[in-house]
C-alpha cells in the first residue's frame, strides 16, 4: 500500500506539475520553526535535501508535549498533532494543533486555531533527510553537527537506544537563550524527542518542555495523490447556506468560495459570505486531499470508482476522528453523487459530491458539543 501510494503521488507530481504551475500563485517560500531556521543556517546544505521517502500527505503524527518548570517539574501536559498536508519538490506543508492533557490523562479540546508551516524538505517539524546523515561524507556527518549515540531516552524507539541528535541554540523572549536538543531515528530520520531549556539574560534556567514522538495515524482514501486540479486558480463555487444556532435562531444566505492559489494536492480558497450574513472581509481556507472537516470541494473523476459504501480512510482513536465512505445519493437537480463522512475534534460532517463532475454539492456539518450548531451548504445553479 505504502509503495503504491508513493508511486501515485509521484505520477500525479509529474501530470499535475505542468496544469497547475500556470495557475500557482508562485513559488512557495519556506518559513521554518526557530530551531530548524537556525538548523539549516549552520548547515546550508540541509535544507534542499530530500524528505524521508515515507514523509507523504496523509500522515497524522502524534507528539506528547511535557511543560517543566525551573525546579525541573512537570507543570502542565500537551499532546501536539501535526498533519502533512502537502508536499512539493522544494517544499512540505504542514498544519498542528494541540490540547491539554490533564492530571487524569483526560485529553482537552482542541481549540479553533491550527497551526501552519512550510519547511524546507531537508528538515522540518517532524523529520530530517536520511540524505544528510548517509556515511562519513554526508553535510551532517562531515559538519560534526550531528552524532549517531546511544541515549537513554531512546530506549522506547530504538532496540539499541541509538539516535541521530544535535543541538542548536537561539534567542528567546527572556532576554536569554533557548537550548534545543533534537533526537532523529536513525533509519527513517522521524523526530522522535525535542528537549528545549530555557535560561534569562543572566543564564539562569528558567524551564522547558520535551515534545516526545507517541504515534502515527494514516489517511489512506482514493482521491488521495491525484491532486486537487478540479480547484484551479479563479475558479468560484457558490453556495446557499442554512444556519441553526444552539438557541433555535436561523440564519440563511450565500456564501461563495475563490480559489486563491492551486498547488498539487492541496489548494487555498477566499471565503466570503453574502446577503443573510453581516458582511466581512474574506477569511482564508486551507483546502488538501488530506481532508478531516469534510470541505474538499471537489474529488477526481478516478476516485468514485473506487468509493465503496463503509469503506474506512482515516481512523485516529487517539483524538477521535475518522473519514468513512457513505453511499450513493440521487439529489435530484443536484445530480447522482457519492456521500464521505468526516470527524475530527468538534467536527461532525457529511459531504456529497457528484459523480458527473466531481464537485462538492452539498455540505452538512451536524452540532457538537464544542461547536453546538447545525449547518448545511448547497451549491447554487448546477
Amino acid at each position: 500500500m505504502r509503495s503504491a501510494r508513493f508511486t501515485a503521488l509521484v505520477l500525479a507530481c509529474l501530470i499535475l506539475s505542468g496544469l497547475l504551475a500556470a495557475g500557482a500563485s508562485g513559488a512557495i517560500v519556506p518559513s521554518p520553526n526557530v530551531y530548524n531556521k537556525e538548523l539549516a543556517r549552520e548547515l546550508p546544505e540541509l535544507g534542499p535535501l530530500p524528505c524521508p521517502q515515507w514523509l507523504m500527505p496523509g500522515y497524522r503524527l502524534f507528539y506528547d508535549v511535557f511543560y517543566y518548570d525551573q525546579e525541573d517539574r512537570v507543570s502542565e501536559t500537551s499532546l501536539l498533532v501535526i498533519d502533512v498536508k502537502g508536499r512539493g519538490k522544494d517544499y512540505v506543508l504542514t498544519v498542528s494543533k494541540s490540547a491539554r492533557v490533564d492530571e487524569d490523562y483526560i485529553l482537552g479540546s482542541f481549540g479553533p486555531e491550527s497551526h501552519e508551516v512550510v519547511d524546507h524538505t531537508g528538515v522540518g517539524e517532524a523529520w530530517i533527510s536520511l540524505e544528510a546523515l548517509r556515511g562519513d561524507s554526508s553535510p551532517g556527518v562531515k559538519s560534526g553537527l550531528f552524532k549517531l549515540g546511544t541515549f537513554e531516552t531512546m530506549a522506547a524507539f530504538d532496540e539499541e537506544s541509538r539516535a541521530w541528535m544535535t543541538s542548536v541554540q537561539v534567542s528567546n523572549s527572556l532576554g536569554g537563550s533557548s537550548s534545543a536538543d533534537m533526537y532523529y531515528g536513525r533509519d527513517n530520520g522521524l523526530l522522535l524527542l525535542l528537549d528545549i531549556y530555557d535560561y534569562d539574560a543572566q543564564g539562569n534556567y528558567k524551564g522547558g518542555k520535551a515534545v516526545q514522538y507517541s504515534d502515527f495515524a494514516e489517511y489512506d482514501a482514493p482521491w488521495l495523490g491525484y491532486g486537487l486540479s478540479g480547484l484551479y486558480e479563479g475558479r468560484k463555487l457558490e453556495y446557499d447556506y442554512d444556519l441553526v444556532y444552539k438557541d433555535g435562531k436561523k440564519e440563511a444566505g450565500t456564501v461563495t468560495f475563490t480559489v486563491r492559489e492551486s498547488q498539487a494536492g492541496w489548494a487555498r480558497l477566499a471565503q466570503k459570505f453574502g446577503p443573510g450574513r453581516k458582511e466581512g472581509p474574506e477569511t482564508m481556507l486551507l483546502v488538501s486531499e488530506f481532508c478531516t472537516d469534510g470541505l474538499l470541494f471537489w474529488l477526481p473523476r478516478e476516485a468514485f470508482g473506487k468509493i465503496g459504501p463503509g469503506d474506512v480512510y482515516f481512523e485516529d482513536t487517539v483524538v477521535g476522528a475518522g473519514v468513512t465512505a457513505g453511499g450513493p445519493a440521487d439529489l435530484g437537480v443536484l445530480g447522482k453523487a457519492v456521500s464521505i463522512r468526516f470527524e475530527d475534534g468538534p467536527v461532525i460532517a457529511e459531504s456529497y459530491f457528484r459523480e458527473e463532475d466531481g464537485i462538492m454539492v452539498k455540505y452538512h456539518r451536524g452540532p457538537t458539543q464544542e461547536e453546538p450548531f447545525d449547518m448545511t451548504f448547497t451549491l447554487k445553479g448546477k
